[in-house]
């Protein structure tokens, strides 16, 4: 993700839309496989998922006063524990209950999640980018209003 910031200097929001459309992409494929050779696709799809989680930790991180950040941190590590837990239960359930009639729906299910994840990033990207633009405006200032429009190496949101 480093890397990703550094050459193409996205920010964290852009990284978890990346993300989540890639896990929507993997989800669409798993669900829609009429032979083995698209399962295989499908999870060359979702390579970049993992930026979803990565993302969501780098804008929290930039929007929580840093005397908090440990007692955010601690309840995003006790979601990630059970998220797994009740969404495999979940998840088996409905298979059980849907495998007759069509054995995509948990990926239809999971992809709409994702849907989910992606609107919650778009939202973050333009309220970042509406704050941008109302800080320009408010100082009449030409110049880039915004660290993430800066270079990599300057302080501040979307920065490292």
């Amino acid at each position: 993700m480093l890397s990703i910031r550094y050459t193409y200097q996205a920010r964290d929001g852009v990284l978890g839309l990346l993300g989540s459309f890639s896990l929507l992409f993997k989800n669409v494929f798993l669900a829609t496989a009429p032979s083995a050779w698209v399962l295989y696709l499908g999870s060359a799809a979702g390579v970049c998922g993992e930026l979803v989680g990565v993302a969501s930790r780098g804008v929290i991180s930039k929007l929580v006063e840093k005397r908090h950040l440990g007692a955010v941190f601690g309840m995003l590590a006790v979601g990630e524990g059970l998220v797994p837990v009740l969404s495999a239960t979940v998840f088996a359930a409905l298979f059980t209950k849907t495998l007759s009639v069509f054995p995509g729906t948990v990926f239809v299910l999971s992809a709409f999640c994702c849907v989910l994840i992606s609107c919650v990033f778009v939202w973050e990207v333009t309220l970042d980018s509406v704050g941008c633009e109302e800080r320009a405006v408010a100082n009449g200032s030409a110049e880039a209003p915004c660290p993430h429009l800066a270079s990599p190496g300057s302080v501040g949101r979307g920065s490292l």
